[in-house]
């Protein structure tokens, strides 16, 4: 038993046959046929934790969906990730869960038996970090408009998207969230949400303190990402396998560093201080800065391939980003210890 770092995620059973279209579903089963193409066509319920979607003929075979918060769940809110996750125990209380399916009528013989059953459609992996005392509202508006490599940041609530995907129109794989939890309790109490989640939240109200001074870092890995990152490992891309502690702790250590947050991003007057105290030719120092002043302007960098990799190499043995803005220095994202 160890932590787990998952939140939200979503994984499919396939069926070994199709169903027909105008199959019948018990109530409370909801029919959504909204998509133009048939074959998307599924029957939905929600219940209190679980939301359930079953394709009855997905491009040739009967499909079950299954979304939830892991930490939900087992824990009742997601504010913080599940300590001593204990698979059986988790896989037990979705098997009594699934039991709203109409398993005796449709598939009395074929019915999934452990996470190992379930092929994995996404995953949100999250990390909480403390930040300085009363430091929320400048971390929030640093990260709202910070230019990190790679991404682009999208304002959503009081949400900052930075999305893997440069284009708007295509559907991102990868897609890395950054916000103040406290922030997000507290609208959602003025929200209209039953009253037991109204009730989980007013608990986690009573630390404030502590959640004033946590920021959540997460990291949404869609149905792709999660192929290409099981075949680097030779591994199946069974729940099973994205539940393993250390396939999450691995994972969160490599994206937290390829976006540099495991170091220390400056603002631009203390990396220009820096600067001065890491190069040693006048050049060198110019270009340092030279760069870090076309990444936060968004502009194109007037430097060849060389000089912007011998610049971003000398900063990281500092352990500081060549990324900056012009709000507080930010401290770097502990990794999970693998």
């Amino acid at each position: 038993m160890s932590i787990n770092y998952a939140d939200t995620i979503s994984m499919y059973y396939n069926f070994a046959n199709k169903y027909p279209y105008n199959i019948t579903m018990p109530k409370p089963w909801k029919f959504n046929t909204h998509n133009k193409d048939a074959y998307l066509h599924y029957w939905y319920l929600k219940t209190d934790k679980i939301y359930f979607t079953f394709y009855p003929d997905m491009y040739g075979t009967g499909r079950l969906f299954v979304v939830f918060s892991l930490p939900k769940l087992l824990n009742g809110s997601n504010t913080y990730n599940v300590k001593h996750f204990d698979e059986d125990r988790c896989y037990q209380i979705i098997s009594n869960k699934l039991s709203v399916f109409p398993w005796v009528i449709l598939a009395p013989y074929d019915k999934p038996n452990s996470f190992h059953d379930w092929i994995a459609s996404r995953i949100d992996l999250f990390v909480m970090h403390q930040i300085p005392a009363g430091k929320r509202e400048d971390y929030q508006q640093a990260y709202e408009l910070l230019t990190l490599p790679r991404y682009r940041a999208v304002k959503y609530k009081n949400t900052c998207y930075l999305n893997s995907s440069f284009r708007p129109d295509k559907k991102s794989n990868k897609v890395f969230r950054a916000y103040p939890k406290i922030k997000e309790i507290q609208d959602r109490i003025c929200a209209e949400y039953p009253l037991s989640v109204h009730r989980q939240h007013e608990i986690y109200l009573q630390t404030m303190d502590r959640l004033e001074d946590l920021y959540r870092f997460e990291f949404m890995l869609r149905r792709q990402c999660i192929i290409y990152e099981c075949k680097k490992r030779n591994i199946p891309s069974t729940m099973h396998e994205v539940l393993q502690p250390d396939f999450q702790k691995e994972l969160l250590s490599s994206m937290i560093s390829a976006v540099g947050l495991d170091r220390q991003i400056l603002r631009t007057t203390e990396f220009q201080k820096q600067v001065q105290g890491i190069f040693k030719t006048q050049k060198s120092k110019s270009n340092a800065l030279l760069l870090a002043r076309c990444i936060r302007n968004k502009r194109t960098i007037p430097l060849t391939a060389n000089q912007i990799y011998r610049i971003k190499n000398e900063l990281k043995k500092q352990n500081i980003h060549f990324v900056t803005h012009r709000y507080i220095n930010l401290l770097p994202v502990p990794l999970p210890l693998l």
